[in-house]
């Protein structure tokens, strides 16, 4: 079982693996636990964690798959993580207390040590991850993923739930319930409640709504955005659904404008736990270069992972950069403390009405 704790800005975070949680307490609380002082570190800047929370490796440009507008560079042929690159960034990541490690891709099924990094990452006392498309995950091969912490499977188009329904019945055999990362598009929109319907009867409990962004890989399928009446829709669709079907709600950062548009009352944006990006800060990627980036979507690279410390996180020129980056309309919201910024990448921002959730 992996428990850790470190000590921040405001106090300590306290992470616990089953049941899982991450716990934040303030500096009375966290002397109380024992938990080490940084005497001698340097003071942490307010509002920056020390490290990431959670990283996202991609291990693969593979995937046997080629959904329409997914975002990943998918080569071919693919190319992998090379698995002793790997390593060491785990080392390094284990060395500067990061608590959770989400393996991705691509298809991080198709990397050929991927259970072997997933033990090797919880040798060195990091919770493992994986958000997989399913079609690897057979009655064989289910029981390889006890490894993971989390198991999340992804679903990018209606046509793929056969595929989905047998990884999941394969799980819950072995005893895991996944849970489900719902891409939203025109599509998928329409058949919300059947989807739903179809996790609840998997016993899939919890499902992570994505907003459909554009790369530079994919923007020819602009056209997969939900549309003006979707959104319109979409938060008292989610109230009614997930209520209907007993699914907790996971939010996609990238959500907040929509969400505060519709009038959502920030009692209920936090019972979201919507909070704005948080790329760059609680969370980063690292590609199968083994180069950090604040988000898996962020077009270029920031520095090699195996380099990351401290001052680095908090102070590297193009971090500071991304986590100050802002729309105008966010200058003066009430929001603003909650939202800390919705989602940063160029080409979402660019055609996002942040107008619509100013409020004074």
């Amino acid at each position: 079982m992996i428990r850790k704790a470190r000590r921040e800005w405001f106090g300590a975070l306290v992470y616990n693996e089953n049941p899982g949680m991450t716990v934040w307490v303030d500096h009375e609380r966290a002397d109380a636990l024992g938990i080490p002082k940084r005497d001698n570190r340097p003071p942490l800047a307010p509002g920056i964690y020390s490290v990431p929370l959670d990283v996202h490796m991609a291990l693969t440009t593979r995937c046997q798959l080629r959904c329409p507008g997914c975002y990943a560079p998918l080569e071919d042929p693919g190319r992998d993580i090379d698995p002793d690159l790997a390593r060491r960034i785990i080392r390094r990541l284990s060395e500067l207390n990061v608590f959770t490690l989400s393996f991705g891709g691509g298809e991080p099924t198709l990397h050929p040590e991927l259970f072997e990094l997933a033990r090797y990452a919880r040798t060195h006392r990091i919770a493992a991850n994986i958000t997989t498309n399913g079609f690897s995950i057979g009655a064989s091969a289910a029981k390889q993923f006890q490894i993971f912490t989390s198991v999340h499977l992804s679903y990018h188009r209606d046509v793929d739930l056969p595929a989905l329904t047998r990884a999941a019945i394969s799980l819950a055999e072995v005893g895991i319930n996944p849970g489900l990362n719902l891409l939203l598009t025109n599509e998928t929109f329409s058949s919300l409640d059947a989807t739903l319907r179809w996790a609840r009867k998997h016993r899939i409990q919890r499902v992570l709504f994505q907003q459909f962004k554009t790369s530079t890989h994919n923007a020819h399928c602009d056209h997969l955005r939900l549309a003006p009446d979707q959104i319109a829709a979409l938060v008292p669709q989610l109230r009614k659904l997930c209520r209907k079907h007993r699914i907790l709600p996971l939010i996609d950062c990238s959500l907040f404008p929509v969400m505060a548009a519709a009038g959502i009352p920030r009692h209920d944006l936090e019972f979201f736990d919507l909070t704005g990006c948080q790329g760059g800060n609680a969370y980063a990627a690292i590609d199968i270069d083994g180069q950090l980036r604040p988000c898996s979507f962020w077009p270029g690279p920031i520095l090699p992972a195996e380099s990351l410390d401290e001052s680095l996180w908090s102070g590297h020129p193009a971090l500071i950069a991304f986590r100050t980056s802002q729309p105008a309309a966010c200058s003066g919201c009430s929001l603003a403390d909650l939202c800390s910024s919705p989602c940063r990448l160029p080409g979402f921002a660019a055609r996002q009405d942040f107008s619509r959730c100013h409020r004074h």
